[in-house]
């Protein structure tokens, strides 16, 4: 992560324009599996061969929203502030996913729930990739699925951090590092891990996945009070100058937004006594009354009633610690495999959703997974699931 440089006080930024309705395009291909083909067993499985084959559409497609600036990303793009309120108009059922990190299986079924409802708009919270053994098919999958419901924009992509660590060292010579560990993408981009991708269509994915994650939003507001974001929020020694909602896009903020961790004990003495460790959010913590203190700080600004985010990995798929009363808080994740180990044996029997309505504090929709199709996906891929 790039070090961002010392600042008193937050830039002006302009606010930014009206969203318009992006130039008609091209429907995409077919992208439901035929009812012959579900019936051949998994589903997951099914959908993952699908969006291998049609990945060479998918990144031509993207790569021509990208360049012509209509990428389908509700938020998403150069002129837009990565700190965003969702307009009034933008109501309906909302439902959050957490972490992904590269759990094909999981994503298909959780955007396969999400479908079932007509009027449905999704955020998802970060970090798709790393980890998991599927990073690059989650991208082309979230990508067809924002293509397919572009009109009118239904899914923000808020920044993780593994999705923000994923850089380039050069354009000339194209090989992807990342500032994140564990760090499996930027491997699989340069060729060190064995696929059936050729190199040159790697370095395309690669840089099509940079050239995104860096015009994505940190952090989305809404109406009703529902604070959106990966890691968390701005810590302590911001709060004075937040005076504009523009100045939550001092780098500073944005970097708290995406990295902090959500503690019941947090430790503050790093960035309370090292300045120069301050430069950067990782590995820094926020409680309760940390988040109850920024609340107050903002109120001028917007009204925080309760904070939804993924980065911090939980039992069960999710965590509303109960200290955060005033203001409560939701940690999500979406995977499937052990929070803690990464290990596919111990896949969770569910999956953990956050649904809302019109953006107050989200339930809990547990997804049970047919273990069946998870087992036949799994052993079709080579993921180890044995006892």
């Amino acid at each position: 992560m790039t070090t961002p440089p010392e600042m008193t006080t937050p830039p002006e930024m302009t606010t930014p324009p009206e969203m318009t309705t992006p130039p008609e395009m091209t429907t995409p291909p077919e992208m439901n599996p035929s009812s012959s083909d579900m019936s051949m067993g998994s589903p997951a499985l099914v959908e993952l061969n699908r969006i291998r084959a049609a990945m060479p559409g998918i990144l031509e497609r993207a790569t021509e929203q990208l360049n012509s600036g209509t990428l389908p990303f509700r938020y998403w793009g150069a002129k837009w502030n990565p700190v965003q309120k969702v307009g009034e108009d933008v109501k309906g059922k909302w439902f959050f996913i957490g972490d992904i990190h590269g759990d094909f299986f999981a994503l298909y079924t959780l955007l396969e729930e999400v479908s079932k409802h007509p009027d449905f708009f999704v955020c998802f919270l970060g970090d798709l990739v790393d980890r998991g053994p599927h990073s690059l098919e989650c991208f082309a999958l979230l990508l067809e699925f924002t293509e397919k419901h572009r009109d009118p924009r239904r899914v923000v992509w808020i920044l993780g951090n593994h999705d923000e660590g994923i850089a380039i060292n050069s354009r000339a010579e194209q090989k992807f590092f990342s500032s994140v560990a564990p760090a499996e993408f930027p491997e699989f981009l340069n060729g060190d891990i064995a696929s059936n991708f050729e190199d040159a269509e790697l370095t395309e994915w690669g840089c099509l996945f940079v050239d995104i994650c860096e015009r994505l939003p940190r952090a989305i507001l809404f109406p009703s009070g529902l604070l959106a974001t990966h890691g968390g929020i701005p810590l302590e020694d911001r709060w004075p100058y937040l005076k504009s909602l523009e100045a939550l896009n001092h780098k500073r903020c944005l970097g708290d937004f995406t990295w902090t961790r959500a503690s019941t004990m947090p430790i503050k003495k790093g960035w309370q006594y090292d300045p120069q460790r301050r430069r950067y959010s990782s590995s820094f913590e926020f409680g309760y009354k940390d988040l109850e203190g920024f609340c107050k700080a903002v109120e001028p600004l917007f009204s925080v009633k309760f904070l939804v985010r993924g980065h911090d990995h939980v039992e069960g798929g999710y965590d509303i610690p109960k200290e955060y009363v005033n203001t409560p808080l939701l940690t999500l994740n979406g995977f499937g495999f052990h929070y803690l180990s990464g290990s596919y044996k111990d896949y969770r029997k569910n999956l953990a959703l956050g649904v809302s309505e019109n953006g107050v504090f989200p339930s809990i929709h547990q997804l049970q997974i047919e273990r069946s199709h998870f087992e036949e996906f799994a052993n079709s891929e080579k993921i180890d699931i044995a006892p």
